[in-house]
């Protein structure tokens, strides 16, 4: 068989078993054996691989119209099951939030035959740390894709003594990393500033700040960010307003390092005869504006955001002010 032929089959399997696993009927029969072996492995920060074994019975071996797969979900803390998948691997890797408590479950589930047939759940849960909350108002920042950092408050239940470290990882480093510039208020560490050139672009940003005190044991607190979700680009440069026949063309420079198709643009107008801003939306960093006062003194400012797979991210700050229209 072609290479071309095992991957057109491949692909038509592969949608084939989607649609096949996605109705899991209610009030199955519970007799088929459950998973067994059900294991998880931490891995960097926050990501769980979690492995377990179903080795076909044996009075099911020949059985040729039936097709197994895994049912799985998890719960954090003791809210609802989320995060329901079935696929036919008997593994599953995700990212969880640590600062709660997780539980994950495992199925054996009967798709394609017209019989309905399940085994029961089962379940390992992973506790959530222990020890006293000490970090607040945790917030990180991308800026200009040239540095992040990530800064942190402290609990009024922190005690006195608490040094504070931050460590980072990515899905793409062999290990976790340990700042080596951290922001001081003070004499306490409140943030960490991190290179951009060593954070891989194509994953999310894993973080955790973990307290080290003398007379009692500090809870971790964990955060992941979404990739570009938590970029701050810098504002646009070099406003330059054109007079048209019907308006004003209006255009500013980016830096080259941007993704144009990724970024959007805000503009405010005032002429000196209002006292509250027009606003105008553009996804080019050129563009009309047709009703502002051509005999007035008016005034121009632009933002920039970058956002990626639908996800909204940061507002720059205004540029400087730029005047245009009748200037005297």
């Amino acid at each position: 068989m072609s290479g071309r032929m095992q991957q057109l089959l491949a692909f038509c399997v592969s949608g084939w078993l989607t649609l096949a696993a996605r109705p899991v009927k209610a009030n199955c029969s519970v007799d088929l054996p459950a998973p067994t072996n059900l294991t998880p492995v931490l891995r960097g920060i926050g990501l769980v691989n979690y492995s377990w074994s179903w080795p076909t019975p044996r009075h099911l071996q020949n059985d040729t119209k039936s097709l197994y797969q895994y049912d799985s979900t998890f719960q954090f803390d003791d809210g609802r099951w989320e995060r329901r998948k079935i696929n036919s691997s008997p593994y599953r890797e995700e990212f969880v939030d640590r600062n709660r408590k997780v539980t994950f479950r495992v199925r054996v589930v009967e798709i394609i035959t017209g019989s309905c047939r399940e085994s029961n759940w089962v379940s390992i849960p992973i506790p959530s740390e222990e020890g006293v909350a000490a970090v607040k108002n945790f917030t990180c920042l991308f800026y200009n894709f040239e540095y992040v950092n990530c800064t942190w408050g402290v609990e009024p239940t922190a005690p006195s003594d608490a040094i504070y470290q931050f460590h980072y990882w990515q899905k793409s480093m062999a290990s976790v990393q340990t700042c080596s510039h951290y922001i001081y208020e003070g004499t306490r560490r409140a943030g960490c500033q991190i290179n951009g050139d060593i954070l891989d672009k194509q994953y999310s940003l894993n973080s955790r700040v973990q307290g080290v005190s003398a007379s009692v044991k500090i809870k971790p607190f964990y955060h992941q960010l979404e990739r570009f979700a938590f970029v701050k680009l810098c504002p646009p440069r070099r406003i330059n307003v054109e007079r048209i026949p019907d308006g004003f063309n209006v255009s500013w420079e980016i830096p080259i390092e941007w993704k144009s198709h990724c970024t959007k643009y805000e503009a405010r107008v005032r002429s000196v005869k209002r006292a509250s801003w027009v606003k105008y939306s553009f996804q080019r960093p050129t563009g009309k504006i047709m009703d502002a006062d051509t005999k007035s003194r008016n005034t121009i400012q632009v933002r920039a955001m970058y956002e990626t797979c639908g996800s909204s991210g940061i507002w720059s700050e205004w540029t400087p002010e730029y005047y245009f229209g009748k200037l005297w």
